[in-house]
């Protein structure tokens, strides 16, 4: 099965695509050949630029995984609009991440539960 989501990350006008799915195989046709046929990932986050495709599997065993592919969300909204981040103060940049992975994880909960 496979759960499909789209997100408009507010303020920054940014796509971001969720698919949760059960079997490696339920990603097939979504996203491209090349991708598909790379070995099973615990998870996959796609750049095309003016959105991205983040695929998450629904036995995630560890809320690792989806930091994991979130953080990489996040460096991809700051390159679309051009925001280099700051060391010394990265509050917004925290508050985008964790963002993020609560919109991922409530596609993750929902796919759960049907």
């Amino acid at each position: 099965m496979l759960t499909k989501r789209r997100i408009k990350i507010p303020i920054f006008n940014y796509l971001m695509i969720v698919y949760v799915y059960d079997y490696w195989e339920d990603l097939k046709g979504n996203i491209s050949d090349e991708l598909y046929s790379q070995p099973n990932a615990n998870g996959l986050t796609i750049d095309y630029d003016t959105y991205c495709i983040i695929c998450c599997p629904s036995n995630v065993k560890s809320k690792g995984v989806i930091l994991h592919e979130t953080g990489h969300v996040k460096n991809l909204v700051w390159k679309y609009i051009g925001y280099i981040p700051q060391r010394d103060n990265d509050e917004v940049d925290q508050y985008l991440h964790t963002y993020i992975f609560e919109e991922v994880e409530k596609v993750i909960n929902k796919h759960l539960t049907k």
